[in-house]
């Protein structure tokens, strides 16, 4: 028994719904049609990004923060695979400073989707 699933155009309120082809899903319909679950499915989703973003560049500057070299974002084609602030301060600063940016709009985003889940 083989369901394949397919978008239909609401004709009511011009939303795209999921549904299985033959029957409708109640699970389905009941978040699209539902504003709230949603918004929550889509803060969900939000908050999964945002935690990506805050692991993947809290993991070097923790192991600059250990080793005092800070691993390089793109591996130089003539060069350091790490940098550290004696090395070259320049690159370490540009390398530091958009791990550290990246980490403050993580958090930022939780804030929102904080935000966002409490009003629900």
């Amino acid at each position: 028994m083989c369901l394949r699933l397919q978008w239909q155009l609401m004709a009511r309120n011009g939303s795209e719904c999921l549904v299985l082809a033959g029957r409708g899903n109640r699970s389905l319909k009941c978040v699209c049609h539902n504003f709230k679950m949603k918004k929550l499915i889509i803060n969900v989703l939000f908050g999964a990004f945002c935690f990506a973003i805050i692991y993947f560049n809290a993991m070097p500057v923790c192991d600059w923060y250990a080793t005092g070299q800070l691993a390089m974002h793109r591996k130089m084609v003539y060069g350091p695979d790490f940098v550290s602030y004696d090395s070259d301060a320049v690159l370490f600063a540009w390398e530091l400073r958009g791990h550290l940016f990246l980490i403050v709009m993580g958090f930022l985003g939780f804030g929102v989707l904080l935000r966002d889940v409490r009003q629900l």
